[in-house]
C-alpha cells in the first residue's frame, strides 16, 4: 500500500452504494485515474467533488484500486455556463474515452487547464470554437495521432490554391474538390480570421477525432452544436 498525492481536475463522477463516489480524475503526473471516495455522496463532501475545480488530491493505492485519503481545492471552481459548460463538459468526455487509465500526460494536462480557464473567461461562439480546435488538436497529437496541416500524405507542402480530402489517420491527398489548401495553412497558423476556417477545422477534427474514438459515442456533442 503506497500514497501519492497530484494536481487533479475532477472528469466524471458515479455513484457508488449509498454513502461513496466513484471518481474519474485527470492527474498531470498519472493521467487518467479512477478513484473510491468513501463518503462520497454526503453533503459535506460535494463542494470538493466539483467538476471545473482545480484539486489536489491524496490517495492510497491498495490492490490496484485507489482510495482518496485527502482533497483540497486549489481555486475556486471556474464559471462554465451555457455554451462554455457545455464545451467543458466536451472535454471532459474526451478524455475519458481517448486516454488509457495511468498514462500520464503532463503537457495534455497543461493545454486542459488552458483551456478550461480560456472558456471561463469567453462568451463569443467563434472564440469558443476556436478554443476547442485548439484543445482537440493538442490532444490528438498527445496521443500520436497529430493531424499535420503544412505537407500532405506524399510529404508535399500544401498548396494555397490546391484542394485537399482528409483521410485519417494519414493526412491529406490532393484532390479535385475539398478543402482549399490556403485554410488548411490558416488552421496551421491559428488564424481563424476567416470564418470558412473555423467550419473546416471543425469537420476535420470531428473526423480525426472519430477516427480516435474506434465506434464509440460522444453525448455532449448532441448538447453543444
Amino acid at each position: 500500500m503506497s500514497t501519492e498525492s497530484f494536481e487533479a481536475w475532477i472528469l466524471h463522477k458515479n455513484w457508488q452504494g449509498e454513502t461513496s463516489a466513484s471518481i474519474t480524475f485527470f492527474t498531470r503526473e498519472r493521467g487518467l485515474l479512477r478513484c473510491l471516495c468513501k463518503g462520497g455522496r454526503m453533503p459535506r463532501k460535494q463542494p470538493l467533488l466539483q467538476p471545473f475545480t482545480p484539486l489536489w488530491v491524496a490517495v492510497t493505492n491498495k490492490r490496484d484500486f485507489y482510495y482518496i485519503n485527502q482533497i483540497e481545492i486549489i481555486k475556486p471552481t471556474l464559471p462554465l455556463e451555457g455554451d462554455t459548460l457545455f464545451s467543458g463538459l466536451y472535454l471532459n468526455e474526451l478524455l475519458v474515452n481517448l486516454l488509457r487509465p495511468l498514462d500520464a500526460h503532463s503537457l495534455l494536462f497543461d493545454i486542459y487547464t488552458a483551456c478550461l480557464y480560456s472558456l471561463s473567461e469567453l462568451k463569443n461562439k467563434e472564440m469558443i470554437e476556436e478554443s476547442l480546435r485548439k484543445f482537440e488538436w493538442g490532444l490528438l497529437a498527445s496521443l500520436g495521432y497529430q493531424v499535420i496541416l503544412s505537407h500532405d500524405i506524399q510529404g508535399e507542402i500544401i498548396k494555397e490554391n490546391l484542394y485537399y480530402e482528409y483521410l485519417p489517420p494519414e493526412g491529406f491527398l490532393p484532390s479535385s474538390q475539398g478543402v482549399l489548401g490556403k485554410h488548411l495553412l490558416a488552421f496551421g497558423n491559428n488564424d481563424f480570421q476567416d470564418k470558412e476556417v473555423l467550419k473546416i477545422a471543425k469537420k476535420i477534427m470531428r473526423k480525426a477525432i472519430d477516427f480516435s474514438l474506434d465506434g464509440k459515442k460522444i453525448h455532449t456533442r448532441d448538447l453543444y452544436r
